[in-house]
């Protein structure tokens, strides 16, 4: 006899690399400790506060510190929280404007899932890993 399991449609957890979770969840650790469990939820204007902190670790990680000086913790771990946080508001607090209303973003963006293209419809690199492209010699 075969056993029938009606899990279509329902999230593939097992997909998640729960080994990445397991530093974040030690940061989560070290900040309810700190301050308190779950107070990250009633930081005052926290969508920006986290944001920068992301940004934080991000560069600093990028300028070749692994790990925080004050949690002992993998700065990417940092980041993951915040990102974390991020998404939490997101799903629940329904923040759906511009974070920067004057923000423009470059030609082509109106669709996230868009390339930029440049005017000859090739791919365009952006952002601060853009590699110039040198047109060859015909």
């Amino acid at each position: 006899m075969k056993g029938i399991k009606h899990d279509f449609g329902k999230r593939q957890w097992h997909l998640l690399p729960m080994a990445a979770l397991d530093p974040i969840v030690r940061v989560l650790e070290f900040g309810a400790a700190k301050y308190e469990p779950d107070g990250w939820k009633s930081v005052p204007d926290a969508t920006t506060r986290y944001y920068d902190s992301l940004q934080r670790h991000l560069i600093a990680w990028r300028s070749g510190e692994v790990n925080d000086p004050e949690s002992g913790e993998h700065h990417l771990a940092h980041a993951g929280c915040c990102l974390v946080f991020l998404l939490w508001f997101e799903a629940t607090v329904h923040i759906a404007k511009p974070r920067v209303p004057d923000l423009k973003m470059p030609e082509g963006w109106n669709d996230p899932r868009q390339e930029p293209r440049d005017s000859d419809g090739r791919a365009e690199a952006v952002g601060a890993d853009a590699v110039p492209v040198i047109p060859s010699e015909p």
